[in-house]
């Protein structure tokens, strides 16, 4: 079919290209930032013994993805894991799909995508009533969910009331798998792909069970992106410069549910400096540095 008329783009075609590209950047830019050792993408490919030195290194990344996990699982609310999640990562190198889908969701706020969250991707047989964990964690954007729609408390058993089928024009970013797409057609790629194919039997549909919606303040967002800068695209730049300095948050800048838990892990300022004497230790600065050049 030709996508033009009189010589004009189609505007589906044409945003829908610009989504995805958009969208494939975005984790692009999320595997330059974050790139991490994932234990369950090496078991994938590699077919080791365990007396094989490979079965080693997996094992050993496979103990560190708990420490961290350990380490930045301090709350329900999922920016106070994320803002100790991110540091995490860059320190240990290590994660799986979850760390990366959360990643990603921070990714996709910064570029100011509305409506993100976190999904596991599940199988639900219509004939048989069978629900199945496919143990992976991918971003979603756009995925509307039912009125009054409650999430899964993470602890009682899946219900079909927790799975939904996305919308079409709901976007997922599958980072650990290193591909976005619509909806449909990334269940598409799953289908016909080894990892999660091999799980699914005949007359399994896929699903996805919203996990959390990540919903930054706008604090939040200049905290990280002055953190992250390389996570926002090239049209959002300007945004880094604008950011506040991470040395110069203070407790206020945080939301008031937030603060108690940031303030056990970040030194923040009680208050922040006067203006007058940033501008005065600034100036002596320029001045020593003027004095040396000279010489």
């Amino acid at each position: 079919m030709n996508n033009t008329i009189n010589k004009t783009p189609s505007p589906y075609f044409k945003s829908r290209n610009i989504s995805i590209r958009k969208a494939d950047e975005i984790f692009r830019r999320v595997h330059q930032e974050f790139p991490v050792y994932s234990n369950t993408t090496l078991e994938r490919f590699n077919n080791s013994d365990s007396n094989h030195d490979c079965f080693n290194f997996i094992s050993y990344v496979s103990s560190l993805v708990s420490e961290l996990r350990n380490y930045y699982s301090i709350s329900n609310e999922p920016s106070v894991n994320l803002f100790k999640m991110l540091p995490g990562l860059k320190k240990t190198r290590v994660g799986n799909c979850y760390e990366q889908a959360s990643a990603t969701c921070a990714a996709l706020e910064l570029n100011d995508y509305k409506n993100v969250g976190t999904h596991y991707l599940y199988a639900y047989n219509p004939k048989t009533n069978v629900i199945k964990d496919l143990d992976h964690v991918v971003s979603g954007v756009n995925v509307k969910l039912p009125k009054n729609y409650k999430y899964w408390n993470g602890i009682d058993n899946v219900e079909t009331k927790h799975l939904i089928k996305p919308n079409n024009d709901a976007i997922i970013l599958d980072t650990w798998s290193g591909f976005a797409d619509y909806a449909n057609q990334a269940f598409v790629k799953y289908q016909s792909g080894k990892y999660i194919s091999e799980q699914l039997e005949e007359g399994d549909k896929l699903m996805l069970l919203p996990q959390y919606k990540l919903n930054l303040s706008g604090t939040e967002k200049k905290h990280l992106t002055a953190l992250y800068p390389k996570l926002l695209l090239n049209e959002n730049k300007d945004k880094a410069e604008k950011a506040y300095a991470f040395s110069c948050l203070t407790v206020q800048d945080f939301p008031s549910e937030n603060i108690n838990e940031l303030k056990k892990y970040y030194n923040l300022r009680i208050t922040r400096p006067k203006e007058e004497a940033v501008q005065k230790k600034t100036s002596i600065f320029s001045k020593v540095i003027n004095f040396i050049s000279q010489k």
